[in-house]
């Protein structure tokens, strides 16, 4: 930017005003009574030459510049701790953040990725056949056993998911023994004693069943030795239990048999010390 050119007419009136207020000044100290005494007016003349002065000697000069100095001085100053604190706590988070990322770099190097490590060492290990067998025959390949087994297969392939390995063979056969040994909990803590002395008796001449009339006729002796209990019940309600726990079915003969789950669940209760003498 240029320089604004001097005002000479303004200087010139300036410096005869300077030299008016000084002359108002000298008579007021010198001339007036009381002599020398330094009153509120001369202040004021005094006042107004010094600002005179000062602004013919410097271009941006005014009272009111410099009564807003100390203001922006201190908005400044608070505004240079404030961004040095965020300064500060920006710096403290970069150096947080690289130590983390140099911490995440060393562990990978000293100890290596662990799943990688881990996948590496479970295909690099060589499966025992002998072993494999041994955990899989020690359950007994029933025919209750595969067709739980069969289930469970079905559904993976139904989720999707693979059983390829002889791990996986091993823990579905070990699950399938599992839910028929709950399932068999189950059935015991709810079956009554009559029921289980029909199953039995189902078992005992299996396969060929007992016509409907001979059930018909037992489950008659049932109500009749337990009326207070069975005072609701009818024929379909007794035996409803033992076909909806697959322990009986009904040929087209119309003869009732036991299931292959039904002599499971006989075979289990002697196997597990299991009482047979349920109440009712």
């Amino acid at each position: 930017m240029e320089d604004n050119n001097t005002n000479y007419f303004v200087r010139t009136l300036i410096v005869f005003v300077c030299i008016g207020i000084g002359t108002l000044i000298a008579y007021n100290f010198f001339k007036s009574e009381p002599i020398g005494e330094i009153n509120s007016g001369l202040i004021i003349l005094i006042t107004f030459l010094i600002v005179l002065v000062l602004s013919e000697s410097f271009d941006n000069f005014s009272i009111g510049r410099l009564m807003t100095l100390n203001r922006r001085i201190e908005k400044k100053e608070r505004k240079n701790i404030e961004l040095e604190r965020k300064n500060s706590e920006l710096l403290n988070q970069i150096i947080s953040i690289t130590n983390n990322q140099n911490q995440s770099q060393n562990l990978t190097s000293v100890y290596g990725d662990y799943y990688a490590d881990m996948k590496k060492g479970s295909q690099s290990k060589e499966i025992d056949q002998n072993v494999v067998k041994e955990l899989l025959d020690s359950i007994e390949d029933t025919p209750l056993i595969k067709e739980q087994v069969d289930l469970i297969k079905e559904d993976l392939d139904q989720r999707k998911l693979p059983y390829d390995s002889p791990t996986d063979e091993i823990l579905i056969k070990f699950l399938a023994g599992t839910q028929i040994a709950l399932q068999f909990e189950v059935t015991h803590n709810l079956i009554f004693g009559s029921q289980l002395t029909l199953l039995k008796e189902l078992n005992s001449i299996k396969p060929e069943g007992l016509p409907e009339k001979d059930i018909h006729s037992y489950v008659s002796k049932v109500f009749k030795q337990f009326p207070n209990a069975y005072k609701d019940w009818g024929y379909e309600n007794y035996l409803n239990f033992l076909y909806s726990h697959i322990l009986i079915l009904k040929s087209e003969q119309g003869k009732i048999h036991i299931t292959k789950r039904g002599v499971e669940f006989l075979a289990w209760m002697i196997r597990n010390s299991k009482r047979e003498d349920n109440p009712l």
